[in-house]
């Protein structure tokens, strides 16, 4: 919704510097957005997993801590 809401909307709108074309940036700055907006929900969950320990009973097992590597 919003690579069309700027592209189509404000894509005109909008100019560069040096000629060049505002769609080049577009799915560039969309990535960023998506990576900037859920980066904080993943936070509060790695915190929220740390202070529960669940960490500590995935390390409580007695295997290696390469049996991930070997299975695929």
């Amino acid at each position: 919704m919003f690579v069309l809401l700027f592209a189509y909307v404000f894509g005109g709108a909008i100019g560069l510097p040096g000629g060049g074309s505002y769609h080049e940036y577009l799915i560039g700055g969309m990535f960023g957005m998506g990576v900037a907006g859920t980066a904080p929900g993943t936070a509060i969950a790695m915190v929220a997993d740390m202070s529960e320990g669940i960490i500590d009973r995935f390390r409580s097992p007695p295997s290696s801590s390469a049996v991930p590597l070997r299975t695929c």
